[in-house]
């Protein structure tokens, strides 16, 4: 099915390479999730989709439903008629072992950038490694440190439309004392107390 380029995935135990088999019961919480894609991309950065195939299989073992992950570099990507077209064509060898295949479903998507790799883990308190690039504060204090102030503010300002963080808005009003603008300093300090 895949080609060399592609890689199957097991969504519950990335950890463990493995031919597609088994299937959670319950989804993999977010954590997991994130965590397992992280371990994936610090592997191979020309990894930029990921395609979600969901298969029937019944057997002389029972009904199961099976979800593989393959994640596809530039210029190799499944499609999913090459899925159903070997799945007809093995449909022969295939009923010969009291096997029957077949495709439900294929969602392909996009790996986040590392820039939002890293705003998803801010936001839901997961670090991301440092294969990643700098955090978000990491780039700010840099362009603060190259002397480009607005550009340090306006990433401070994007970090609290995320959500509220003291030392973000701090960071952010001493910017702006630099800068002179004292009136939206207060407005900064004014942000603790009120729902953005």
């Amino acid at each position: 099915m895949p080609d060399d380029e592609s890689r199957c995935i097991d969504p519950v135990r990335l950890d463990r390479a493995k031919n597609c088999s088994g299937r959670p019961e319950k989804l993999p919480s977010f954590q997991f999730a994130i965590g397992a894609l992280r371990c994936l991309l610090a592997k191979d950065e020309q990894v930029i989709y990921v395609a979600d195939c969901v298969f029937n299989i019944e057997s002389p073992a029972g009904k199961q439903t099976i979800q593989c992950r393959y994640f596809e570099k530039i210029g190799s990507q499944l499609q999913p008629e090459k899925i159903q077209d070997w799945i007809s064509s093995s449909a022969g060898l295939l009923s010969g072992h009291e096997i029957m295949l077949a495709s439900r479903d294929f969602r392909r998507w996009q790996i986040p950038s590392f820039d939002e790799l890293h705003r998803l883990g801010r936001i839901t308190g997961n670090r991301v490694p440092d294969a990643f690039g700098p955090t978000e504060m990491e780039r700010a204090v840099t362009k603060f440190g190259e002397g480009d102030v607005q550009g340090c503010m306006d990433m401070f300002s994007k970090m609290l439309a995320d959500e509220d963080d003291a030392g973000v808005r701090n960071n952010l009003a001493f910017c702006q004392i630099l800068t002179g603008a004292v009136t939206e300093v207060l407005r900064t300090q004014r942000r603790q107390s009120q729902p953005l």
